[in-house]
């Protein structure tokens, strides 16, 4: 979340984007081959690493905003369900 807050894209695996609403990420890497296959040419992937960092900061803009964690609190403390 870190660096999607900076406007990176991040890159990791399955723990790394766990329980985060980012199907499709296209730099969650499972296999030792993907990664290695990545960082051999990063800058072939420019159009991807751009798009990452879109979907970060949209992952972060509609689940993770001062608005909607004041929202979810405001949720929970009513004791509305």
């Amino acid at each position: 979340l870190a660096a999607f807050a900076h406007g990176c894209p991040a890159v990791g695996n399955d723990a790394t984007f766990e329980g985060l609403p980012l199907n499709g990420y296209p730099f969650n890497f499972n296999t030792d081959d993907q990664l290695k296959e990545f960082l051999s040419d990063v800058p072939s992937h420019s159009a991807a690493l751009h798009e990452a960092a879109v979907l970060g900061q949209k992952c972060l803009s509609e689940h993770f905003s001062r608005e909607v964690f004041d929202q979810a609190w405001r949720h929970v403390l009513s004791g509305v369900h």
